[in-house]
């Protein structure tokens, strides 16, 4: 097989297969979705659904220094967004999930905490 030196990544040998192929497919989905999406560290930044590629995208989001607003459906999935470092969570099923997140960015906008 012949591959481009840039798709090649190295696996510690602490990792075993099944814990590193997520991150090799969902997560370098999301991982170049942020990387080239233009947001700066403080930005927020809203990842829709908590579970498939959200959960990877809200936690790579938080570890890049980003405002994190996860949207999703239900109040269960509160505590886990939260848990992956989400700093806030919109329930869509209850709520506009648009109108928070506009509302989000104008009080950033005003100088507010979110």
């Amino acid at each position: 097989m012949v591959v481009p030196v840039e798709a090649l990544v190295a696996i510690p040998d602490s990792l075993n297969a099944a814990e590193a192929a997520p991150l090799l497919c969902a997560g370098i989905t999301t991982f170049n979705a942020l990387r080239h999406s233009g947001a700066s560290p403080g930005d927020l930044v809203a990842v829709q659904g908590i579970g498939g590629l959200g959960h990877l995208g809200i936690q790579f989001a938080s570890k890049c220094g980003y405002k994190v607003a996860a949207i999703g459906r239900g109040f269960e999935n509160a505590a886990l967004a939260r848990k992956l470092g989400a700093s806030v969570y919109v329930d869509s099923a209850a709520t506009d999930a648009a109108q928070e997140l506009q509302k989000m960015v104008d009080r950033r906008m005003e100088g507010q905490a979110m």
